[in-house]
């Protein structure tokens, strides 16, 4: 694989700067058994998961285009095809990791719980609505410097999503009968 790098195109240039930061990478599978890898974001604590194919970015998901994230990890590739990275040694099982199964009760329990109630009134899209608006805005805050606690209209916008959040999940516990609630100990069986 030959790779050329533009220095004139700017996601090339951000896609060495990460490329130079891949032990910060975490790789994963997906459910299908393709690789991936989830590549730090902009912002603090986002991760996008990323191949050389897709990625979860906005640039990406917006334009198609090749993003930084995808050309970060084609780099890796070569360097990986050269022998000049490796992945990641995954961490070995403990005994405590072997120790706890879920007993044919607990998969039962599982299987039968029923379904988050719908959103009939709109508040779950609304809740979606104000979580991504908060992000937007502490994001924002932080680029001017500026602490999101300290913000009146994050600290309002942070209530109401408190309080949606506190009813929501009230309703998703009060739609479990009360007979079907089990603990731990009956689900799991620890050796």
């Amino acid at each position: 694989m030959t790779i050329t790098v533009d220095t004139t195109d700017r996601r090339d240039g951000k896609a060495l700067a990460l490329f130079a930061r891949c032990a910060e990478w975490q790789q994963g599978r997906t459910k299908d058994g393709r690789s991936f890898f989830a590549i730090p974001g902009s912002e603090r604590g986002l991760l996008h998961m990323t191949d050389t194919r897709d990625c979860s970015c906005a640039d990406r998901q917006r334009s198609r285009n090749l993003c930084k994230h995808m050309r970060a990890v084609r780099l890796w590739m070569v360097a990986y095809q050269t022998g000049a990275v490796a992945p990641k040694p995954r961490p070995a099982a403990t005994l405590e990791d072997e120790r706890i199964t879920l007993t044919p009760a607990g998969a039962e329990y599982l299987a039968n719980l029923p379904s988050a109630p719908a959103d009939t009134d709109g508040s779950r899209a609304y809740l979606a609505k104000l979580q991504a608006e908060q992000s937007s805005h502490a994001a924002t805050l932080r680029a001017h410097g500026r602490d999101p606690e300290g913000d009146h209209v994050f600290r309002q916008r942070a209530e109401w999503i408190a309080g949606l959040e506190s009813r929501h999940a009230r309703e998703t516990r009060d739609s479990v009968p009360v007979r079907s609630r089990r603990t731990v100990a009956e689900l799991l069986a620890v050796e």
